[in-house]
C-alpha cells in the first residue's frame, strides 16, 4: 500500500511539474488527469498610428478606432498612407496591417484563426496553441496553413508574395487547390493568378533585416504613445526643451485614460550595459516627474528601463541606433 501511495505521490509531482492539473482518489487508488485550461481571448488593437479605420456588422461607416479596442469576429480593417496597426489575436498570435492595407478578421477561436489580406501587406508573429489548431492567411490568389513562423504578406491584384522568416509553411492557389507548396526558412515565393505558387526563392539580406526588424516592434501590450520626439542631454537624463511639445501631447493622451501607465526606457546597444540600463531608467523617471509636475497622480504613472537589451533594429548603423532609442508608454490592464 505504501509503495502504491508514493508512486502515486511521484506521478502527481512530475504531471504538475509538467503543466497539467491532476486530482489523486486515495480510496479508489485512480488518477484523473485534466490538461490544462485554454482560455479564448478576444482580438485587440494594442497599437495603432496614423490613419486607420474600421467597420463591423454594426457599423455603416468607416470608424476610428483606439488602442485596447477589442474587436469582434468579421471586422474589417483598414490603414491609409501613414497608418499601421498592431493586433494581439493571443499572447502567442500578434499581427501588424502595414499602411495602405485593408484585412478582415473572418474568425479568431481556439480552434481556428482565419485572415483575409485582401490588399496591402501583413506581418504575423503565429504560433499553435495546440497541434490540432488551424491558422490560415488568405489572399486573392494564395492560401497559406500556418504551423508557427514569421510570417509577412504582400497582396495585390492578380499576384501576392509570401515571405517565410521561420518555421515551414503551406502554401496554394484555392484556384489549384493540389499543387502545394512547402516555404521553408528566409524563403519567398510568388502565387499569381490562375498559377501554382512559384520555386521558393533565398530572401535577400535587406528583406530579411528589414522584414525582422518590423515583426520585433510588433507590440504584444496596449501602447498609448512610443516616441522618439523626447530628447535628452548626452548621457543625461536632463529633458531637452524641445521635447515640451511631444511632453504635452503626451500629458493630453494620459489625461483621456484611465488606466496606470508604464513608462519604458530604452537606449542603443552601446557602451557597458549597466550604464545603459541605468540611464533608461533614470529617463523614464524624468518623464514620470514632470508629468506629475504637470498634476498627473503620481499613482497612475511607473517606470521601468531595459537599456539596449531590447533593440528593434540593427545596432551596427546610425539609422538603426536611432531607432532603438525610444520610450514607450504601455497601458497596464
Amino acid at each position: 500500500m505504501k509503495k502504491g501511495l508514493i508512486a502515486g505521490i511521484l506521478i502527481l509531482v512530475i504531471l504538475i511539474a509538467a503543466g497539467g492539473t491532476a486530482f489523486f482518489l486515495y480510496k479508489k487508488e485512480a488518477l484523473v488527469i485534466r490538461n490544462p485550461l485554454l482560455v479564448q481571448d478576444t482580438p485587440v488593437i494594442t497599437y495603432l498610428s496614423g490613419e486607420v479605420y474600421y467597420t463591423d456588422e454594426q457599423s455603416e461607416d468607416w470608424l476610428e478606432p483606439e488602442a485596447g479596442q477589442k474587436l469582434k469576429q468579421g471586422t474589417i480593417l483598414k490603414t491609409g498612407i501613414d497608418g499601421e496597426m498592431d493586433i494581439r489575436l493571443s499572447p502567442e498570435n500578434l499581427l501588424r496591417l502595414d499602411n495602405g492595407s485593408l484585412m478582415i478578421l473572418e474568425q479568431s477561436t481556439l480552434k481556428n484563426v482565419n485572415l483575409t489580406l485582401t490588399e496591402g501587406r501583413l506581418y504575423g508573429r503565429f504560433h499553435k496553441l495546440f497541434t490540432d489548431q488551424e491558422i490560415n492567411v488568405k489572399t486573392e490568389t494564395a492560401v497559406a496553413g500556418i504551423r508557427g513562423t514569421d510570417l509577412v504578406f504582400d497582396s495585390k491584384e492578380g499576384e501576392s508574395v509570401i515571405y517565410a522568416l521561420s518555421g515551414i509553411t503551406e502554401v496554394y492557389n484555392p484556384e489549384q487547390a493540389d499543387e502545394k507548396l512547402l516555404l521553408s526558412f528566409q524563403r519567398k515565393t510568388v502565387v499569381k493568378k490562375g498559377a501554382a505558387p512559384a520555386v521558393p526563392q533565398v530572401m535577400s539580406n535587406e528583406e530579411i533585416q528589414g522584414f525582422q526588424t518590423v515583426l520585433n516592434d510588433i507590440h504584444k501590450d496596449i501602447v498609448l504613445l512610443v516616441t522618439r520626439a523626447i530628447r535628452f542631454k548626452p548621457d543625461s537624463a536632463e529633458i531637452l526643451d524641445s521635447s515640451i511639445p511631444e511632453l504635452e501631447r503626451l500629458k493630453a493622451q494620459v489625461l483621456e485614460t484611465k488606466y496606470t501607465v508604464m513608462i519604458i526606457g530604452h537606449t542603443a546597444d552601446l557602451g557597458y550595459a549597466a550604464s545603459q540600463l541605468k540611464l533608461s531608467i533614470l529617463r523614464a523617471q524624468a518623464i514620470k516627474d514632470y508629468l506629475i509636475a504637470q498634476g498627473i497622480n503620481e499613482k497612475r504613472l511607473e517606470v521601468e528601463g531595459y537599456g539596449g537589451t531590447k533593440p528593434i533594429a540593427d545596432n551596427t548603423t546610425e539609422e538603426g541606433k536611432a531607432l532603438n532609442r525610444r520610450v514607450e508608454f504601455i497601458i497596464l490592464e
